[in-house]
């Protein structure tokens, strides 16, 4: 699934999905985002406006990019109602059987809201279950041939919400970077065998395991290592919301 903002042309998102898929068929359902205003509390409330309109300018822009790609292995359907809350995509989810979710930030200021968008920082807290791959707006695509995995292995992982990066590295041939954050004691046996159990779900890619370097904030380790590796891809799954939002003022 791709969200877009037609008004705001977050159509990049698009454009890198192709590329990322190149060599493979793969089905792209594109929903509109329509992000409501913020009341005085901080919340996002529904749009009453424009609702229709930027609907017929996401089917117009589809249909003519749909056109210049008729020859590509791939499958475009849209979405007939567009998205105004996060939580909506949930059931969009189940409903079209979503493997992974890949959306455009606005790249534009440190301030992780302006940064990120408000609407891609509340998919992270809401949306569960899928991968999230999230573009920034100036990207240029890169071969994803090295791609950085966090952890610190207290978790146990699932192969569903790893499913987009075990693809990705079946396609490109990617090698996995695991970077453990530095564990203040030894690894408890419950870390060991999710140690384990990564390396099987990512059998048959190159796996390395890196211990990063302590530092007060976690968000820290890894931004500093990731300038340092200057990998494709980094993966991060399930951590605290908060997480999310240091990592990006520090990575940009």
């Amino acid at each position: 699934m791709i969200p877009i903002n037609p008004v705001e042309n977050t159509w990049c998102s698009v454009s890198y999905s192709r590329l990322l898929f190149q060599n493979s068929p793969a089905h792209f359902h594109i929903v509109g985002i329509l992000e409501g205003a913020i009341n005085s509390k901080g919340a996002q409330v529904r749009p009453t406006d424009s609702a229709e309109g930027n609907k017929v300018i996401m089917e117009q822009l589809l249909m003519r990019f749909i056109h210049n790609n008729r020859k590509s292995d791939h499958k475009f359907t849209i979405g007939t109602t567009p998205i105004t809350l996060p939580g909506e995509m949930n059931k969009i989810l189940v409903a079209e059987k979503i493997d992974a979710i890949i959306m455009q930030t606005k790249w534009t200021m440190a301030i992780h809201e302006v940064f990120m968008g408000r609407f891609v920082l509340n998919v992270l807290k809401k949306v569960k279950g899928v991968p999230i791959l999230v573009v920034p707006k100036e990207n240029t695509f890169r071969k994803p041939t090295r791609i950085l995995f966090s952890t610190n292995f207290k978790r146990a992982f699932k192969r569903r919400e790893l499913g987009l990066f075990i693809e990705l590295a079946k396609i490109w041939k990617s090698k996995i970077v695991v970077a453990q954050f530095e564990p203040d004691e030894q690894m408890s046996e419950f870390q060991r065998i999710n140690k384990s159990l990564l390396k099987d779900i990512f059998y048959g890619s190159p796996i390395t395991f890196e211990i990063l370097g302590k530092q007060k904030e976690e968000a820290l380790s890894l931004s500093q290592f990731a300038k340092t590796t200057n990998p494709d891809l980094t993966a991060i799954v399930n951590h605290r919301y908060n997480f999310f939002k240091s990592l990006y003022r520090e990575m940009w």
